[in-house]
């Protein structure tokens, strides 16, 4: 491989990073899809890439092409009979765009210390991104007024879950320092879920400190334990969307859930409730921003999101859909350890975030290039077609 292709390729990989981080709004998901085509043409150069077996990352692209078919075939089938919803157009982009900008990236690389350097960039690009944009009301009285009970941080970001992601990088490289780092910069940026999966990394550093991290596995009952659970957990939720339950909840907890789940639990069942969830891909979010503008008489100034994807996949796509996204992804892992832990933790996350759809790609981007890294070795291990067969 030569070394400007590699050079080509990490440039058009930090370009479409920083495009996201600026917000170029909708030019930022051009920039990307441009990237992934004109790295295409530079590996349709070299033959030995063409239809290759041998592909980097080709596994697990394969798994999550699975997921993308089955999406796209139920939603063909809901639209056939409940009529057409443009923006699964838009969901199919988020979806494609961070895949295979990764998936063309990898090939340049001869292996996953080819692209450590670049994970390294974004680490110090997030934590240069925090202070441009907090400068102005970073003090020790707002760090101060941070709470894990509340939720409440007045530096809250979406970086939460980068730096979440990149303590699992420090983990699998046994990084101390960045480790901290990504602990404190996860608890300013305050998202409970990510802040405790990065500090629950810290303490799984400290105990694996002298033990082998590359290519340890995880047996397959804990795998399809996952599996199973979290396709039975959205199953579960319609059953907890109750006042009665809430009442419950804050008669035990002293907390009320409504407050807790920051507005979450009116909007669950608000959507459960709803008759229009039946144009497949993306039918939550468009009857969620036109129920929200429509109440709010187009005054509302916040986003039209469910905050939990596993529900928004199962209301959505069905039992079916859950269950190819939720196998196709657990099979991503290759049972390796930190890449299973690091999978748990998303669909942890995604139980009670938005990972998924709008303003995600730059998150995928990250997320797949630590797939690569943490699967790299057990793809040695493991023969590419023999696993969860």
């Amino acid at each position: 491989m030569k070394i400007r292709d590699r050079q080509f390729a990490n440039f058009f990989l930090l370009i479409t990073l920083i495009s996201f981080l600026v917000d170029l709004g909708q030019m930022k998901y051009s920039v990307a899809l441009i990237s992934a085509l004109l790295l295409f043409v530079l590996l349709l150069r070299r033959k030995e890439f063409v239809f290759s077996e041998n592909l980097l990352f080709l596994y697990e692209f394969k798994q999550l092409l699975m997921i993308l078919f089955v999406f796209l075939t139920l939603t063909i089938i809901k639209q056939l009979i409940y009529g057409f919803n443009i923006y699964a157009i838009n969901e199919c982009i988020y979806y494609i765009t961070p895949l295979f900008l990764v998936f063309f990236y990898v090939q340049f690389q001869k292996k996953p210390e080819d692209i450590f350097h670049i994970i390294d960039i974004i680490f110090y690009i997030y934590i240069t991104r925090f202070f441009l944009e907090n400068w102005s009301i970073l003090s020790l009285s707002g760090i101060k007024s941070i709470s894990l009970r509340t939720s409440y941080s007045p530096y809250e970001s979406g970086m939460a879950f980068v730096f979440c992601a990149l303590s699992f990088y420090c983990l699998y490289r046994k990084d101390w320092k960045k480790g901290m780092i990504c602990v404190l910069f996860s608890y300013f940026t305050l998202k409970r879920v990510a802040f405790m999966a990065t500090v629950a990394n810290l303490f799984f550093l400290f105990f694996w400190r002298h033990k082998k991290i590359y290519g340890r596995k995880v047996r397959k009952i804990y795998v399809y334990l996952s599996i199973i659970f979290f396709i039975l957990l959205p199953m579960i939720i319609p059953i907890i969307l109750t006042y009665s339950f809430a009442d419950s909840f804050y008669a035990i907890t002293g907390f009320n859930i409504s407050a807790f789940t920051k507005g979450r639990f009116e909007r669950l069942i608000l959507v459960t409730n709803s008759n229009e969830i039946n144009t497949g891909w993306g039918s939550v979010t468009t009857f969620l921003t036109d129920y929200l503008i429509s109440y709010h008489k187009g005054t509302l100034k916040t986003n039209f999101n469910l905050h939990n994807d596993i529900y928004k996949i199962y209301l959505e796509m069905g039992f079916i859909g859950t269950a190819a996204f939720t196998i196709s992804f657990f099979k991503l892992t290759r049972k390796n350890l930190v890449s299973f832990i690091f999978c748990f933790y998303l669909f942890t996350e995604m139980c009670v975030n938005h990972l998924m759809g709008a303003g995600s790609p730059s998150l995928w981007i990250i997320y797949y290039l630590l797939f690569f890294c943490f699967n790299s070795e057990q793809a040695i291990q493991n023969d590419n077609n023999a696993y969860l067969t």
